[in-house]
């Protein structure tokens, strides 16, 4: 069998960029709590993680403000 000779990238902590809608936004805090769910899963949340930021500009095509 072959085995991979390294790893590409730590898979154990990602970012997720969400686009908010722009009315959504003031709901949107620092340091809440983020909960995401997989569009095919069926059980409790995938993961969940913290917003550490929140773009100051929604983009002008979309309204939606950018949250990681």
């Amino acid at each position: 069998t072959k085995q991979p000779l390294f790893d590409v990238a730590d898979t154990s902590r990602l970012w997720l960029t969400l686009s908010v809608r722009q009315e959504d936004a003031p709901y949107v805090s620092l340091g809440q709590t983020a909960l995401f769910q997989a569009s095919n899963s069926t059980h409790e949340p995938d993961s969940t993680g913290t917003v550490s930021w929140i773009s100051t500009d929604a983009d002008d095509a979309t309204r939606a403000v950018k949250v990681r």
